[in-house]
């Protein structure tokens, strides 16, 4: 039987190479629309293939993501602008991340990621830091940041790219068998935390160190009860170590180099239109979310907790912070597994960096996906087990 066959001859095969080729390209190709013609081709897999697993849509993971991005979805119908062809576009975006889901749970149960999926991440990761760190070298930019490659430009985003990458590296150093590959993970670690430095950013430095502080605590702990305190105890001193510098002129500098980059503003604008206009159901996610502030416009609400209030209300909130609830007890419950071990230390920057960045839930591949939809898919791999049958 040629290769080819066999790729067809067991479809998760191809589904596995389609997820390392979605995550490794998201870090060099120019925009998300190219990175995702990857995850438009796994869904449309996946459909073909839906009597093999539909057993996961009886998963509360699978039912409460579902709720959510379907829920967001639908008040496409609510929201102040009529665009059929945007609701439309949000509608395939929301099942193309539910498929992801359950192709990733089940790619990883029949054991076709664990070997390439952290060597496909560190390696690609490195090689954009690599690049990005040699065009600021070139380019001396006149901000100061270093910013990633094509869809991850903008220097919070690469940061906190390179920064859920350098828990796969942290990982392959500790699990991999091979001594060779822990040396190459070593080298590329160095040069993701060189171009983490460089870009400045105060989000993404603060988000990374707390990530890889709780897969550190994951890794040492040996029960959740143990993991829980301990983190909140450092959870404590963290906060009380930032209100600190916050408060004295020197720490401020440091933290807000920018000033406070109009968040206060930006925020109390946002919650004031859902609170008086829709705060159960929220303005929709096709509705603008512009802030006016003189002759700048700011975008979108830069906090994904915010965006997701003014899109959905409290009702859609309830759910992302549902949704997030049952990915943590999952992940804590599972603690032994280093699979679950790196997923905390991802969801934990993405979560903690969500409060001053973040504004599409509802998305093609790209951050979002690396920050917040690959802890889920991990979870959902750990909760799900069926019994695959070999072809």
């Amino acid at each position: 039987m040629s290769r080819v066959q066999q790729l067809f001859h067991d479809p998760l095969k191809v589904n596995a190479g389609l997820i390392l080729g979605a995550f490794g390209s998201m870090f060099f190709l120019p925009s998300q629309s190219t990175t995702a013609i990857f995850t438009y081709l796994l869904g449309v897999l996946m459909l073909w293939q839906v009597p093999r697993w539909r057993g996961y849509l009886s998963d509360p993971i699978m039912i409460l993501s579902g709720l959510l991005l379907g829920y967001l979805t639908l008040s496409s119908a609510w929201s102040a602008t009529d665009e059929p062809g945007k609701a439309v576009s949000m509608g395939v975006r929301t099942l193309s991340v539910l498929l992801f889901l359950v192709a990733f749970s089940e790619c990883w149960h029949k054991g076709y990621l664990q070997r390439w999926f952290a060597k496909t991440l560190v390696l690609c990761g490195a090689g954009a830091a690599v690049v990005a760190i040699g065009y600021f070298l070139l380019s001396n930019p006149e901000d100061g940041r270093l910013n990633g490659l094509g869809q991850l430009g903008a220097h919070v985003i690469a940061g906190l790219m390179f920064g859920v990458v350098l828990l796969f590296v942290l990982q392959s150093i500790r699990d991999d068998a091979s001594s060779r590959w822990r040396m190459i993970a070593a080298g590329c670690g160095i040069v993701l935390l060189v171009a983490l430095i460089l870009t400045f950013s105060r989000n993404a430095w603060v988000s990374v160190f707390a990530g890889i502080v709780v897969y550190c605590c994951a890794i040492r702990c040996r029960t959740p009860k143990q993991l829980l305190l301990l983190l909140i105890g450092l959870s404590l001193l963290g906060a009380i170590t930032l209100a600190t510098l916050f408060f004295t002129d020197d720490g401020r500098n440091f933290l807000l180099p920018r000033g406070d980059s109009f968040r206060p503003l930006i925020w109390s604008t946002i919650f004031e239109r859902v609170w008086t206009q829709a705060p159960i159901f929220g303005l929709g996610i096709l509705t603008p979310d512009d802030v006016p502030n003189g002759t700048i416009l700011h975008s979108h609400p830069h906090s994904m907790y915010l965006a997701v209030l003014y899109q959905g209300g409290l009702l859609g909130l309830g759910l992302f912070l549902t949704l997030i609830s049952l990915v943590i007890r999952t992940l804590i419950s599972h603690l032994m597994d280093p699979q679950a071990q790196v997923a905390l230390g991802a969801l934990a920057i993405g979560l903690l960096s969500y409060f001053l960045d973040g504004h599409e839930l509802v998305d093609r591949i790209g951050e979002t996906w690396m920050l917040f939809w690959l802890p889920v898919a991990i979870s959902l791999s750990l909760r799900y087990r069926p019994q695959i049958r070999e072809p």
